[in-house]
């Protein structure tokens, strides 16, 4: 048993070799289960409407953009990006020297899923739980978050056209569906359920089969990006990862169909299952356009 783990699981994440079968459906295990408990303390203790979808998205983009700070310092294959602006000695150089010192953005199993997923929730429930007692907003405190870790990354820009081309791609797709389902939706914010997909299928699309066949610093240099989760690599590999941004679409766009016709569920039951769908996609796919952003 102790082997199959190292092999599995501990092995994949030291070695940055992303996913396999076994740790895939063990985390889907473990997310399942704690989306069932957490359905069940939101609906007993927190009303669940557009203020916290809006708190959601903070945390979202505090957890993914954290993790595209620990993937800067992330020094496995050679040197970081962090590293390489500390070298070119840039005004901010000193600023990166002390946050390295810190070891806070450190690889290891909390700032690397599935532990980043788990800290965000933890905070995330943290500032819920600090709303209701101190009357400081939840997305107040995920905001912040956010805009502390996305400032870091600021100096590091490289590549800003790939982010900007991953939202349109994705803001694009996400306009479509929703001018088909118009007449269903009675929330514009359910559209976030088809958004988040349509983002992690663009970013995945543009940096794979874009970005590495455009760009030097892959070409010449060998730094290239891949997929690391099991079905999605299949897919792209043998079929092109335009394929996988249209299904994630498709598929989506169909989850929020499915969820708008159901008529036993009510408003609440129906913008949590949409934040269940939209954290699944928003989470990898910001980490993917901000990942590409920064060259990390």
């Amino acid at each position: 048993m102790i082997d199959f783990i190292k092999t599995y699981f501990w092995d994949y994440l030291w070695l940055h070799k992303g996913y396999n079968l076994y740790n895939t459906v063990a985390y889907a295990i473990i997310a399942l289960v704690a989306l069932f408990f957490l359905y069940k303390w939101f609906r007993k203790n927190h009303k669940i409407d557009n203020k916290f979808l809006t708190a959601l998205i903070s945390f979202i983009l505090f957890g993914s953009t954290f993790r595209v700070v620990v993937d800067s310092y992330d020094i496995f294959g050679g040197t970081s990006r962090a590293g390489e602006y500390i070298a070119s000695g840039g005004f901010f150089a000193p600023l990166y020297e002390f946050i390295a010192s810190t070891n806070i953005y450190n690889y290891s199993p909390i700032t690397v899923t599935p532990g980043i997923y788990i800290l965000t929730a933890f905070l995330f429930l943290i500032s819920i739980l600090i709303e209701r007692k101190f009357k400081i907003s939840a997305w107040m405190i995920g905001g912040i978050l956010w805009v502390i870790h996305f400032i870091i990354l600021i100096p590091l820009i490289t590549y800003p056209a790939y982010l900007m081309a991953i939202i349109l791609l994705a803001s694009l797709a996400t306009l479509f569906v929703y001018f088909v389902l118009k007449k269903d939706i009675e929330d514009k914010n359910y559209m976030l359920g088809v958004f988040g997909h349509a983002l992690d299928g663009a970013g995945t699309f543009i940096i794979i089969d874009v970005f590495n066949k455009l760009e030097p610093a892959c070409k010449l240099l060998g730094r290239c990006y891949g997929e690391q989760h099991v079905l999605p690599g299949f897919l792209g590999d043998n079929y092109g990862y335009i394929l996988f941004f249209a299904l994630k679409v498709l598929i989506s766009a169909i989850a929020v169909k499915i969820i708008v016709d159901e008529k036993k569920i009510t408003k609440e039951d129906a913008l949590f299952f949409i934040a269940v769908l939209m954290t699944l996609g928003l989470a990898p796919g910001v980490r993917n356009m901000l990942r590409i952003m920064v060259g990390a």
